[in-house]
């Protein structure tokens, strides 16, 4: 089961889809701006979940148990992670987030046994400053990857023109993308497919052209 929650909606209610064990993708609005505790508590089969910029707060246990997540990235709205906020995602290899998160809650990424790589944008320094809390222990032994370039004034500099879809270079212009990231170092190169600034406009041209196989659902307005 596929979810696609319109950019009209901006609260996500607590356990709005708790247990829905069946879905698999979610795509959350431009709008939305809160996900309210255990929102999408135990949903088992949840392959990943990409927090826009918009959402501004996240609620305790919005994401526990949910142990198929492989990946998870979190806007730059997001200034804490909740307590338990992604405890048990048992399956979870990688995250990234920004440097405006400043405080990690106690357990919020409790017994994620499979996480390897942080992608953190932000400086090491930043990532120093993080209050982190207790039982964080797979986050605190991960790799972490600093990714402190603006990918966005890169691009222009050669030659990305406004209004153009960055994502198309990584077709278009692979060597250029190629250079930018191995100006990185090998580590930061791992990154390159993680855009993450920009990753909405891609998903909005998809869904253009992707038939609705189920209704929209619509929680509070």
């Amino acid at each position: 089961e596929n979810l696609i929650i319109p950019d009209s909606v901006k609260i996500i209610c607590a356990s709005a889809f708790d247990w829905c064990e069946n879905l698999k993708t979610v795509d959350l609005g431009a709008g939305v701006e809160i996900i309210e505790d255990h929102a999408f508590y135990g949903c088992e089969n949840l392959r990943s979940i990409d927090i826009p910029d918009s959402v501004k707060h996240l609620g305790k246990n919005s994401f526990t148990g949910c142990r198929g997540m492989k990946s998870l990235s979190i806007g730059k709205g997001v200034t804490e992670i909740p307590q338990e906020c992604f405890s048990f995602c048992e399956s979870l290899k990688t995250i990234s987030f920004t440097s405006n998160v400043r405080k990690i809650g106690y357990s919020a990424f409790y017994d994620n046994k499979e996480l390897g790589t942080v992608y953190y944008y932000g400086t090491k320094e930043q990532w120093g400053t993080i209050e982190v809390g207790e039982d964080n222990t797979h986050l605190k032994n991960a790799n972490i990857v600093y990714l402190d370039g603006g990918m966005g004034t890169l691009l222009q500099s050669r030659g990305l023109m406004p209004g153009e879809l960055p994502e198309r270079w990584n077709i278009t212009h692979p060597d250029i993308i190629k250079d930018i990231h191995k100006s990185y170092g090998t580590e930061r190169q791992e990154a390159r497919h993680r855009d993450h600034l920009y990753g909405r406009g891609l998903r909005k041209m998809v869904h253009r052209h992707r038939k609705e196989g189920r209704s929209y659902r619509l929680l509070q307005r």
